[in-house]
């Protein structure tokens, strides 16, 4: 294993590259024949289908790894979340994120999530707050912390006084629940915990 730091380089290693066309990766999904270069491209595919990582704050290495993967997959539709500041929404989508997701709202982060040109799905934990987004021209909403919320019986509650705010309902679900979830005519969709 070869660990270079910033801007030293490794002549074997780059004569291997030029040299070699293709290796075989052996692991638990079976054998895969990977260019040299795409080295980190076929490793970073494997854990975005196998690690994929949730309810983190974004920090400088999430955004470097979510520009990796758009590099990588640019087809492939990546979202941002936990964002937590403006300056978070900036940057994800710079580096090409296609939606943002957060756990809750400041007035700051309601403003720059409004002004994003990405769709957003802003968390809420009240009526209020959802009413709010509302106000401001959000209607879909991620319900956060749903089970301890109160739930089901909590989204079926919220359906008569907002009819246009639709739910991604997260936290506490478990794939027991979440078809009682997926059942209300207000939720989108679930996320576990």
């Amino acid at each position: 294993r070869v660990v270079l730091t910033s801007g030293e380089t490794d002549p074997d290693l780059e004569a291997q590259m030029t040299t070699q066309q293709t290796r075989t990766e052996h692991d638990s999904m079976g054998d895969v024949e990977v260019p040299i270069e795409a080295k980190w491209r076929a490793q970073t595919q494997r854990a975005v289908q196998n690690f994929p990582i949730s309810g983190r704050p974004i920090e400088p290495s999430l955004i470097h790894a979510l520009a990796a993967i758009k590099d990588a997959f640019p087809d492939c539709i990546v979202g941002a979340g936990t964002v937590l500041e403006p300056a978070q929404v900036d940057a994800v989508e710079e580096v090409g994120a296609d939606y943002i997701v957060t756990p809750g709202v400041s007035p700051h982060l309601l403003d720059a999530l409004v002004q994003s040109t990405l769709p957003v799905v802003p968390g809420a934990a009240t009526p209020s707050e959802l009413l709010a987004l509302q106000a401001r021209g959000l209607h879909v909403a991620k319900l956060f912390p749903a089970a301890a919320l109160g739930g089901v019986p909590m989204i079926k509650a919220l359906q008569g006084p907002l009819p246009k705010m639709k739910l991604c309902a997260n936290g506490g679900i478990e794939e027991a629940t979440a078809s009682s979830y997926l059942a209300q005519p207000n939720v989108l969709c679930v996320g576990g915990s």
